[in-house]
């Protein structure tokens, strides 16, 4: 169940919502109960202390006028302790002085008020307390007003020469604080639901959008791995996602590209392997069974041994491919003029470039002096002029300059010639890339010189860039850094 990212994400992400939504709520209904708890304390003492201060208004003295008598006198208590108690059911408040007796009652509280006086073990508890001037405020269970706890708030009545008269007795019922509560708790919880499953559902289709380009880059992933390099994967939106979809589509490209460069030179090879095997089994049959003259098999002979060099270096090419790529051909650093050896290659040429009737130039402004691997760069010049030379058209120009600067030094090998196309030179320096056979001159390559030329170059600190008008001509510039003196 858990194995997805989607069942992953989609889990945890409901854990944290739930749970974080609970806590919320526990604690909403926790500061609710509270203030609510609170607020019933100051109503039961606001009633109590009201009702004191407007029985004692006035009051004279109790050697002056007894407490039973001024009750009695002014009728208007009992409307106070009705009005005070009007807007809260089931509250209780009633006045009684220090002997026991019942002074002022709000309406329907005459009862309780003397079931609780003859509590007397009760009563004794409270008047103890508010005899000696505190007050007495309680949360508890009283039968004699009903099965509810109360909150229940006393406060002594003291004349102005500080005698002890009685004391206002108020108790309101917790059940409305609880149903307060309760409601607001309900109203938490169930607004804390509809939030969670909208979070859940909007989590659901963001992590659904997130995850199903994921299941098709796993789709295709597996489509590449068996060679099939066609599905590409659509990359909506500017996200992580769509950068990894781009890549990924970027990486089928280059794999489409790799495979069939590989099917490529696997049929150039294939193509040069055969034709050079054809042939000399051919001249070796001739010379075998008579059917060569005596006179011929020196000549076939040499044919088939200048085969065999061309396979010779073939395999060459090849093994030096593998060594590359795996890092085991190791360079032998030394002082290496590139003027001179640019010169040596170019006079190695001379009866090619004669053939042509090329007009050749060679400028140098200084030794160009570099430190490289002499056998791994004289191949890359001898490579470069090579192609030079081949590719140019007859009566063209070949121009070789070299420029020495502070830290580098840049070669420029150009040629007249037929050119690359705009097409093809992004891709020339690519392992196994020919440009198209139909206009090309060169026969026999299965393109890996000019990947070998750059491969050397770059672990030589320097750079190659090719430069041409299909047509017309082509420039390569190499850069290196220039020999520093140890």
């Amino acid at each position: 169940m858990f194995k997805s990212i989607f069942s992953k994400y989609i889990t945890a992400m409901s854990l944290i919502i739930v749970a974080s939504f609970l806590i919320l709520a526990t604690l909403i209904s926790a500061v609710i109960g509270d203030y609510t708890k609170d607020m019933r304390h100051d109503d039961v003492r606001h009633m109590a202390t009201l009702a004191s201060e407007i029985f004692l208004h006035e009051y004279p003295g109790e050697k002056v006028i007894s407490l039973k008598v001024w009750a009695d006198s002014h009728g208007y208590f009992h409307t106070a302790a009705n009005s005070i108690v009007e807007a809260d059911d089931g509250a209780t408040l009633f006045i009684a002085d220090k002997n026991g007796h019942l002074l002022v009652a709000a309406k329907g509280n005459e009862e309780a008020a003397a079931l609780l006086i003859a509590n007397t073990a009760y009563w004794r508890a409270v008047v103890k307390t508010v005899s000696f001037g505190g007050t007495y405020s309680a949360n508890e269970k009283i039968a004699e007003l009903g099965p509810d706890n109360y909150f229940v708030h006393a406060e002594p009545l003291i004349d102005k020469n500080g005698n002890y008269l009685g004391c206002t007795y108020a108790a309101v019922s917790v059940r409305s604080a609880e149903q307060i509560t309760s409601v607001a708790t309900q109203t938490v919880v169930m607004s804390c639901l509809w939030i969670t499953i909208a979070m859940l559902i909007a989590v659901y289709f963001i992590t659904e959008r997130h995850v199903n380009p994921i299941r098709r880059m796993n789709r295709a992933a597996r489509k590449y791995a068996k060679g099939n390099f066609e599905d590409r994967v659509e990359a909506v939106g500017g996200d992580e996602i769509a950068e990894l979809a781009a890549s990924i589509n970027y990486m089928a490209n280059e794999l489409e590209n790799l495979e069939q460069k590989r099917n490529r030179f696997l049929s150039d090879v294939a193509h040069e392997l055969r034709s050079p095997m054809t042939s000399m089994l051919g001249f070796v049959e001739a010379v075998a069974d008579g059917s060569c003259p005596p006179e011929k098999q020196s000549y076939y002979l040499s044919l088939v041994a200048e085969e065999i060099k061309r396979l010779s270096r073939l395999v060459g090419d090849l093994l030096d491919v593998s060594r590359l790529e795996m890092g085991e051909k190791k360079m032998n650093f030394t002082k290496y003029d590139l003027a001179d050896n640019a010169a040596t290659v170019l006079f190695s040429l001379e009866s090619r470039i004669n053939e042509k009737e090329l007009d050749v130039s060679f400028e140098s402004d200084g030794d160009g002096v570099v430190s490289a691997d002499g056998d791994a760069m004289y191949r890359v010049l001898y490579n470069l002029i090579e192609n030079a030379v081949k590719f140019s058209t007859p009566k063209g120009r070949l121009a070789i300059d070299l420029h020495t600067e502070d830290k580098t030094v840049s070669l420029s090998i150009y040629n007249e010639g037929i050119g690359i196309p705009a097409e093809d030179l992004p891709n020339i320096f690519d392992r196994f890339y020919k440009s198209d056979k139909s206009r090309g001159i060169d026969k026999k390559g299965v393109g890996l010189g000019l990947y070998f030329v750059k491969t050397i170059i770059v672990a030589h600190g320097g750079s190659i860039r090719a430069e041409s008008v299909e047509g017309k001509d082509c420039r390569f510039i190499v850069e290196m850094p220039r020999y520093k003196e140890p």
